[in-house]
């Protein structure tokens, strides 16, 4: 009778364990049907955004518009197109804004949810005369309750909120940032725990605590006032020191070699070479992504030249995969051999 008894023991724990995968599994599935719009699953599922298929004039898919202490005219959120953009033309951007004051402008994504994140995205700064700049803001609960990372170029600085039931709270506040107004700057914030880091332009400039805010929230775009700006190059996922610190194993498959942008004292020689070469003398505004799959595949580094930010790609052997106009591609085998170009150099490394 005992045997009896322990041989049905297991085998309710084994279908109380197959139940369990069973239902993780419909959960999943059911997640997948109810998939958000384009914008929004590409910040769920790889973390870029592109608004590159997004109509001109309208909102983004899976965005919505919204005000912490709003005056009863909100400002106009919509798609436009900008020839300057880093991964242009199409760009978000607040094209009409009357408000002023204490009322900030948002735009949130309606997913994911996450409360370890690192966002980033890439702000010009067009015009307001009591305010400009703006930023990203994470941890979004609703309206009322989020973080937010803001430059102001009228100010000189970038400064660290919380937004709490209406209320800003800064928590720290870089001064005397030296950047052109009316150009493209990247803003990237990674918050794991209660330990928030903040870069301009690729460098860190910022590291502080805070607690006050825990739970998971949405990410969107902030802007105070009566500034008017544009959004390019959004991106979202959770920072590689709070899966690390879960014990999650790293997958090299598909991800980025790195969370926060790379120094470029951490670059090859070879791609810092190809680099110097490609960029012309343009100032290096940030490493933006180190892509692999079993070894290192592709470098993206973005640089700015007379006020325009391009995008070199560079492979990891220092072979030119995109550069500006007229830099030749490829670098030659260490033969000596011919030299290799474009999607050929590309494949060949493949």
């Amino acid at each position: 009778m005992r045997r009896r008894h322990h041989s049905l023991a297991l085998q309710v724990a084994f279908l109380a364990t197959a139940f369990c995968i069973v239902s993780t599994h419909l959960a999943c599935a059911a997640a997948a049907k109810g998939a958000p719009p384009k914008a929004t699953k590409a910040t769920a599922n790889r973390g870029d955004v592109s608004f590159a298929k997004e109509a001109v004039g309208s909102i983004p898919n899976g965005w919505q518009i919204a005000e912490t202490n709003g005056k009863g005219t909100a400002a106009k959120w919509e798609i436009a197109e900008d020839p300057s953009a880093p991964n242009g033309p199409k760009v978000v951007a607040v094209t009409a804004n009357e408000n002023s004051g204490g009322t900030f402008n948002l735009l949130i994504a309606k997913q994911p949810a996450l409360k370890d994140v690192f966002v980033s995205v890439t702000v010009k700064a067009v015009a307001g005369k009591e305010d400009q700049g703006g930023g990203p803001i994470w941890r979004v609960k609703d309206a009322n309750n989020y973080y937010v990372a803001r430059w102001n170029p009228l100010e000189t600085n970038l400064r660290l909120y919380y937004v709490m039931d209406g209320k800003r709270v800064q928590l720290a506040s870089v001064e005397k940032i030296k950047a052109e107004p009316n150009a493209w700057h990247r803003i990237s914030v990674s918050h794991a725990g209660n330990n928030i880091i903040a870069w301009f332009d690729g460098k860190k400039i910022v590291e502080t605590k805070d607690s006050t805010l825990t739970d998971t929230g949405t990410v969107g775009l902030w802007v105070k006032a009566d500034g008017r700006s544009e959004f390019a190059k959004f991106r979202a996922r959770v920072p590689a020191a709070a899966t690390a610190a879960k014990g999650s194993p790293r997958k090299p498959a598909a991800s980025p070699l790195k969370d926060n942008p790379m120094t470029l004292a951490e670059l090859p020689p070879a791609v810092k070479a190809t680099l110097d070469a490609a960029g012309k003398g343009g100032k290096v505004g940030e490493i933006v992504k180190v892509t692999r799959g079993e070894k290192v595949v592709r470098y993206e580094v973005d640089v700015a030249v007379d006020g325009t930010s391009h995008e070199i790609q560079i492979g990891p052997g220092g072979e030119l995969l995109r550069g500006l106009p007229g830099a030749a591609t490829g670098q030659p085998k260490a033969s000596g051999g011919k030299r290799k170009t474009g999607e050929t150099a590309k494949k060949a490394k493949e």
